[in-house]
């Protein structure tokens, strides 16, 4: 099983392997060939991949990768990361809009130390209420049928049916 069923408190990831990672198509084995049934697909373009947390924080709870392979945002071409990263303000409106937060946290941890534990870059984008709000991940995993829900509002939330401060 490529996945473990741990959780690291500081972001909700799975974790896994590094070396295996990387070098066995990271962006495969972390979204397409992952033995997880609840991660869900918010949105995917030619360069990312978005998807609901599998363990999140908070309801809305989503992970922005790069379809390219890359350790951590240090380690991105600056033209892949630039690719990559214009939908992440896409990703932040949607969640936003979906959840009601007023904020979200935009968080990437780059390297073990600073507890990073999928080592495939990946941004987290996570709803605030209020600064008190814990960033520990839940005990337990999404519930298909809550996810199911959440991937649609946040689908919703995208349409472009009203534009908001700019256009994508």
């Amino acid at each position: 099983m490529l996945f473990t069923r741990r959780v690291n408190a500081l972001n909700g990831c799975l974790p896994c392997e590094p070396t295996r990672v990387l070098t066995h198509a990271p962006f495969d084995r972390l979204v397409l060939e992952t033995e997880h049934p609840l991660v869900r697909q918010v949105f995917e373009t030619e360069h990312a991949y978005a998807m609901l947390d599998a363990f999140p924080v908070a309801r809305f709870h989503c992970l922005l990768l790069p379809k390219t392979a890359s350790m951590d945002v240090g380690d991105l071409d600056p033209t892949v990361a630039a690719a990559f990263l214009k939908e992440l303000p896409r990703l932040v409106a949607a969640v936003k809009e979906a959840s009601g937060a007023p904020a979200v946290k935009v968080m990437s941890n780059a390297g073990a130390a600073a507890g990073q534990v999928i080592f495939h870059t990946h941004f987290h984008v996570i709803p605030r209420f209020a600064q008190g709000d814990s960033l520990a991940s839940s005990a337990s995993m999404v519930d298909a049928v809550e996810a199911a829900e959440s991937v649609r509002l946040l689908q919703v939330a995208m349409r472009p049916s009203r534009p908001k401060g700019g256009a994508y």
